[in-house]
């Protein structure tokens, strides 16, 4: 398996780069930058599962949008990323990388546990779609009117 990493590099860091030739791994790890969003939906679509367990998160689009591309979601469990995956993929703690590598394993080395995590990953996506927040957010506002007459 490779690793490919998508996103904005930070800054001119070449340290990453540096640990993966020392370890033998260059050929193995991508980095993409500026990536359209068809390249982007061909990378998800492509991957075997999608791991985002950073300390700090927003709201997490990338967790839906694997998701809607039929990849396993593996995110942190202390960060709103938590609470976007839900029941719809697993979440880890960022910190315990035997309970990361554990995760990742079992979705590469189970396919029955990848199909059941994409099952509920297609579940779980559809509370976040936009007919629902339109409805939730109409049905708010007529709350609110109703309360006001």
């Amino acid at each position: 398996h490779d690793l490919v990493i998508i996103g904005q590099a930070h800054g001119e860091d070449e340290e990453p780069q540096l640990i993966a030739q020392q370890l033998g791994l260059r050929q193995q790890i991508h980095w993409l930058d500026n990536t359209s969003d068809d390249e982007l939906t061909a990378a998800y679509t492509a991957a075997d599962l999608f791991v985002l367990v950073s300390f700090y998160e927003g709201f997490g689009l990338p967790i839906l949008e694997a998701m809607q591309c039929d990849t396993p979601v593996i995110a942190s469990s202390t960060t709103s990323a938590g609470e976007v995956t839900g029941a719809g993929g697993v979440t880890v703690d960022p910190t315990q990388l035997d309970a990361i590598a554990t995760a990742i394993d079992t979705i590469l080395q189970t396919p029955g546990e990848r199909d059941a995590w994409i099952r509920n990953g297609r579940q779980w996506r559809q509370r976040f779609s936009w007919q629902r927040a339109a409805a939730e957010t109409l049905a708010l506002y007529e709350d609110v009117l109703r309360k006001q007459e």
